[in-house]
C-alpha cells in the first residue's frame, strides 16, 4: 500500500463529501485525516544492502564501478524517504569504515575524474547479493512500504531496474 497516495485519496474524498454536505462523520475523525502528515518510511535496509541493491541495478557488469551520484539518484528514485534529503545520506569515511553495515564491508572506493566511484569485487558480489536478498525476504513488507513503486520490489532485487531512466 502506498501510504502517501492512499492518504491523498482519503483527503480528497473527505473534501468532496464535505463540499456536498454528504459528510456525516464526527468532526474529530474528519480533522484527523485532513491534518494527517504522511512521511515516507525509511527503508528497513542497512546501508550496505541499499548500496548493494543500487550496484546490482546500475552496474553494467558485476564488479563495475558506479559513481556515487548515480547511486544517490537511484535511491531517490526508488525510496521516497530520500527525496527530502539534499545530499548523500552517508559520508565517505562512514562508508569506507563500514559503519552501520549489516555485514563486513566489501565495497571498494575510488575516484574517476571528479566522481567518487564504488564497486564490489566480482568474487564477493554474489555473496553480498545473496545476503541482501535473504534480508529483504525477511523484511519484505517493510521494504515494500518504503518503495515509491511497491510492485517493483522483485525487479529491483533481481537487478532489473531500467538505468536508462537515470
Amino acid at each position: 500500500v502506498n501510504v502517501m497516495t492512499t492518504n491523498s485519496q482519503i483527503v480528497l474524498l473527505l473534501r468532496t463529501l464535505a463540499r456536498h454536505n454528504a459528510l456525516n462523520l464526527p468532526p474529530q475523525i474528519v480533522a484527523r485525516f485532513q491534518n494527517l502528515k504522511c512521511e515516507p518510511s525509511a527503508p528497513p535496509l542497512p546501508p550496505d544492502y541499499l548500496l548493494a541493491l543500487a550496484l546490482r541495478n546500475l552496474s553494467p557488469v558485476p564488479g563495475a564501478q558506479v559513481p556515487l551520484e548515480k547511486i544517490w539518484t537511484f535511491l531517490k528514485m526508488n525510496f521516497p524517504y530520500f527525496d527530502s534529503m539534499s545530499a548523500f545520506p552517508w559520508d565517505i569515511p562512514q562508508l569506507v569504515s563500514g559503519a552501520n553495515f549489516h555485514g563486513a564491508n566489501r565495497f571498494q572506493f575510488g575516484q574517476n575524474g571528479n566522481d567518487i566511484v564504488m564497486h564490489v569485487p566480482v568474487r564477493q558480489a554474489e555473496d553480498l547479493y545473496e545476503e541482501m536478498v535473504a534480508y529483504i525476504n525477511q523484511h519484505e513488507n517493510e521494504v515494500i512500504e518504503s518503495l515509491k513503486e511497491p510492485n517493483s520490489i522483485w525487479n529491483l532485487v533481481n537487478g532489473l531496474f531500467m538505468p536508462g531512466s537515470l
